[in-house]
């Protein structure tokens, strides 16, 4: 069976190696950032900061809860689905597919270890929860970096979990930026903004990881929803628990959970932060105003943190899997001689290979592009993605009977966008080929 919360999960983690304790006093601001971007770029064990400076409610912070390990880049993932840490990645993948080909409906309980501790709204206190400076020039203290809120459409029933990067505005009020298309965004703006209604929330901090893992997977909000993927993932289903102040369900055995109201009267800005790619949108962004009615939390809560735009964080770890989970899942309902599937987990999502069976064989994408012969089609744009990335395009590269992941792996994948791309990917290959490890020259050759 599945963890059954996150505290079981980090004595997995540490069995493995995967974690440490951190008993110095750490600074909130930059201090445990830096820390959790060292272990993003260069991999090792997750952090546990027991001593956080000015934490009040018995709060520590853990980084790098499912980024790049020591064992490997897979290794603490590979601790959340309950096999060998030491796993290659194709067993992973593998594990994750046949997983999700069945949902596991979530079950309601009548209480959790969520909800020892409750705090009212006049005793909140955002602050006290030390809310980190992840990098030097973020506009605040974000709270939610690896937190997933929680909203219900109120006509369809609906539930959307998405992990949501909220900065703390005042002692009791968050504000972010809702992407369009993200189902939470999109409630939000048709659902509630648009007839002028307050939208509850909860917002779960220090879910079981296989939980807050589901919420960055992408899918037809018609298929599966966020807490059966969760449920898959577990090999069980999740156990929720209905919120004090409105009718959601959480996680039973989180950490914490905020539970609140937005107001579409309300904006407020926040901003810079870091996205995915590693760059800072400089702006500041208008987004809605999060207002925190209730707290409630385990004693000596451990809120997870994950830092933004630093390969190979949790983020990108995550959004590569279900790229690949997904990728594999229709390349094999198509019966495309695929045996391998990798999205370079360092390169943000913006390279696709796959190792195929037969060289000489045409393989159409199910995302409406085309692998053609080698060296004619391969690296070939293979269409817009399903996921939060709609705009952009992602170049699909292909290897005959080639390891994509493994000893070598970070220099094929940045080497690969010059070795069969254009001059627009030789100049991507120039901008990530440091991060992926290995020269390039020859690929930029070839490729002009």
């Amino acid at each position: 069976m599945a963890h059954f919360d996150l505290r079981e999960y980090l004595e997995k983690l540490e069995a493995a190696g995967e974690l440490r304790r951190i008993d110095a006093e750490v600074d909130p601001n930059l201090e445990v950032g830096a820390i959790a971007q060292r272990l993003a770029e260069r991999g090792g064990p997750a952090a546990h900061f027991v001593n956080v400076k000015g934490a009040g409610h018995g709060v520590s912070l853990l980084g790098g809860s499912l980024a790049r390990g020591s064992a490997g880049l897979w290794s603490k993932v590979a601790v959340a689905l309950e096999i060998d840490h030491m796993s290659e990645y194709r067993d992973v993948l593998d594990e994750v597919v046949r997983r999700c080909e069945s949902s596991i409906r979530p079950m309601q309980v009548g209480g959790g270890a969520c909800k020892e501790v409750k705090i009212e709204a006049k005793d909140i206190d955002l602050e006290s929860l030390v809310p980190p400076t992840l990098h030097d020039g973020d506009g605040g203290r974000y709270l939610t970096t690896w937190a997933f809120a929680v909203v219900q459409e109120p006509d369809t029933g609906f539930v959307a979990w998405d992990v949501v990067p909220l900065m703390v505005l005042s002692k009791n009020t968050l504000t972010g930026r809702l992407p369009e298309d993200s189902n939470i965004g999109r409630i939000y703006r048709t659902k509630f903004a648009a007839k002028g209604k307050p939208m509850p929330f909860a917002i779960v901090m220090g879910a079981v990881p296989t939980a807050t893992l589901a919420t960055t997977f992408r899918r037809r909000r018609s298929t599966v929803s966020d807490p059966e993927i969760a449920g898959s993932l577990q090999r069980g289903p999740m156990q929720l628990v209905k919120c004090e102040t409105n009718d959601l369900l959480v996680p039973a055995t989180a950490e914490m959970v905020l539970e609140g109201i937005v107001d579409p009267s309300k904006t407020a800005e926040s901003g810079p932060f870091a996205g995915t790619f590693g760059y800072r949108i400089p702006e500041k962004h208008s987004g809605p105003v999060f207002e925190v009615q209730l707290i409630t939390h385990r004693e000596d809560p451990i809120l997870p943190f994950c830092a933004w735009g630093t390969p190979t964080s949790e983020i990108h770890i995550a959004q590569g899997l279900d790229s690949d989970a997904q990728l594999k899942a229709r390349f094999e309902k198509a019966g495309a001689p695929v045996i391998d599937v990798f999205t370079p987990p360092w390169l943000a999502g913006s390279v696709v290979a796959a190792s195929v069976q037969d060289p000489g064989r045409q393989l159409r994408s199910q995302r409406g592009g085309r692998v053609g012969r080698q060296g004619r089609g391969t690296g070939r744009p293979i269409g817009k993605r399903e996921d939060a990335r709609r705009d952009r395009r992602i170049r699909l590269l292909r290897y005959p009977d080639h390891p994509l992941h493994g000893a070598g792996g970070r220099r094929r994948g940045g080497t690969a966008c010059t070795r069969h791309g254009d001059h627009g990917t030789a100049r991507c290959a120039r901008r990530c080929r440091q991060v992926a490890g290995g020269s390039s020259r020859r690929g930029r050759r070839e490729a002009e």
